[in-house]
């Protein structure tokens, strides 16, 4: 099939992975998407790429599809890094299109305007999958393929570097079947393994993740009894899956993110002080055993009134 440029093949792709709404930037690297897109779906512009990336990540998971985010060109896409890392941790499944020089000056370093050093090779570092378009033939198979890795587990976000002079080309592709959002569903000899394991254990423990969250284990809440008694070790993606009465203990794991202390003491002030000041003994003593001064919470003077001022 023949499209008269890549946002028209664009359009068509993602209609028929069901997106409806893309979140991005105009810019003079990614034009003629960006017309496309506007014309035939839901364009948002937003300030920053970064914003792009994650609010194209919260609308993906929000409707428990895929997000779709268009960028720049260099450091566009270097300003979408960021919420790519955040969109790889967490596994959400985010389609980043993003543009690139003309092709024939691609890698040449002669300093086109937002041009980076192995602009490829970073968004392969953010992303759980990174191609770029080499010819107005193979931009659709690349794009399907992009969405084919995002939406598989473990999921995350893949990105597409696209060349301006291939965007404004004439485009043939195939049709071909999409990938479909699959859930990881585990058999039933493999439940049967798990639960022999659990209940032979003298001290069951659940380790559970995000996969829990996106499998089958977390649509639906099994049974009082069919929970062995088993602890559960839970991560933040773990999140939204199991509801506070769930009938087990849950032991949650939380980043080692010490709060400031509220005491005073000698390696900072107020508020800020270090989290091992919160220990007295740890405070820096005086001679003869008594904290110094500098370190005591001064007592409020009492305030006295002062003369009356003289009317106007």
């Amino acid at each position: 099939m023949r499209y008269d440029n890549g946002g028209d093949l664009l359009v068509a792709v993602l209609r028929k992975l069901g997106i409806d709404t893309v979140f991005g930037i105009v810019s003079v690297h990614n034009l003629p998407l960006v017309e496309a897109v506007d014309r035939e779906l839901r364009f948002v512009p937003v300030r920053h790429e970064a914003s792009a990336v994650n609010a194209a990540d919260a609308y993906g998971r929000a409707r428990g599809a895929l997000g779709c985010a268009l960028t720049s060109t260099g450091t566009g896409a270097g300003n979408a890094a960021g919420s790519l890392i955040e969109s790889l941790s967490a596994g959400s499944s985010v389609l980043h299109v993003t543009g690139q020089v003309e092709s024939e000056f691609l890698g040449s370093g002669r300093g086109f305007i937002h041009e980076t050093k192995d602009q490829l090779g970073m968004l392969a570092a953010v992303s759980a999958y990174a191609a770029s378009v080499p010819d107005a033939e193979q931009a659709g198979r690349i794009l399907r393929e992009a969405a084919r890795t995002a939406l598989a587990a473990p999921g995350g976000p893949a990105s597409v570097d696209w060349p301006i002079d291939l965007q404004y080309a004439a485009q043939t592709d195939e049709p071909a079947e999409l990938p479909a959002s699959a859930v990881p569903t585990p058999t039933e000899g493999e439940l049967a393994s798990a639960g022999t394991l659990l209940a032979s254990a003298r001290r069951p423990l659940v380790w559970a993740g995000g996969g829990v969250r996106d499998g089958a284990y977390g649509a639906r809440r099994p049974p009082r009894g069919d929970r062995g008694g088993a602890d559960h070790v839970q991560f933040r993606p773990w999140r939204g899956t199991r509801g506070p009465r769930a009938g087990h203990r849950q032991l949650r794991h939380h980043r080692g993110r010490a709060r400031p202390a509220r005491r005073r003491g000698p390696a900072g002030h107020g508020r800020h002080a270090l989290p091992l000041q919160r220990d007295r003994r740890l405070h820096t003593a005086a001679p003869g055993g008594a904290p110094p001064d500098r370190h005591r919470r001064r007592r409020a003077r009492p305030r006295v009134p002062g003369p009356p001022r003289p009317a106007r």
